[in-house]
């Protein structure tokens, strides 16, 4: 293999690896079921409560 051909290889393959990768990576997320999104959203509730009280210390 010569030296012009090895970097065309990893000129052209490395972005194609790291584009499959993200892609699985999209296709295997695993979506939240609406109680677990109704618990999520009251965390971030309680959160930004916490937040938003003044120090009462």
């Amino acid at each position: 293999m010569t030296e012009n051909n090895l970097w065309l290889f990893i000129l052209v393959g490395g972005p194609l690896l790291i584009g499959a990768a993200l892609a699985y990576a999209l296709m295997k997320r695993r979506r939240l079921t609406p109680p677990e999104r109704v618990e999520q959203r009251k965390a971030v509730e309680d959160l930004y409560d916490e937040t938003r009280a003044p120090n009462q210390d």
